[in-house]
């Protein structure tokens, strides 16, 4: 409900997000995922977080993907990686290392649900 892939390809092209494209060992398609650098305000720390994964292997590629991400990210000078997710996600990353931070709670209003707009 966020978001629409013509919304994600403008962000693409416009470098607000980073596409990251998983092959298998034929090159071929099974997942994908999408980054974003940010800076916290307080402490202008760079940051790059995980935004979204999907694919029919996104699990299963997840731990590889992270250390790709990672590794990338220490690169760019990120002082944090960070991930949004579900709670399946949850449990992959804190093999990882990652720790839950944060929970978002979210409610529509009663008018809009099943709205598309």
């Amino acid at each position: 409900d966020d978001m629409t892939p013509t919304s994600l390809v403008q962000e693409i092209a416009a470098g607000v997000q980073q596409l990251w494209l998983v092959l298998d060992d034929k090159d071929e398609f099974v997942a994908f995922c999408l980054t974003q650098v940010s800076n916290v305000d307080a402490t202008g720390k760079k940051v790059v977080t995980l935004t979204n994964m999907a694919g029919d292997l996104g699990l299963d590629c997840a731990d590889d993907m992270c250390r790709v991400i990672e590794q990338w990210a220490w690169d760019q000078g990120a002082h944090m990686t960070a991930a949004i997710g579900s709670r399946a996600w949850g449990r992959r990353l804190k093999s990882q290392g990652y720790d839950e931070f944060a929970v978002i709670f979210r409610k529509p209003r009663p008018d809009t649900i099943g709205d598309k707009t």
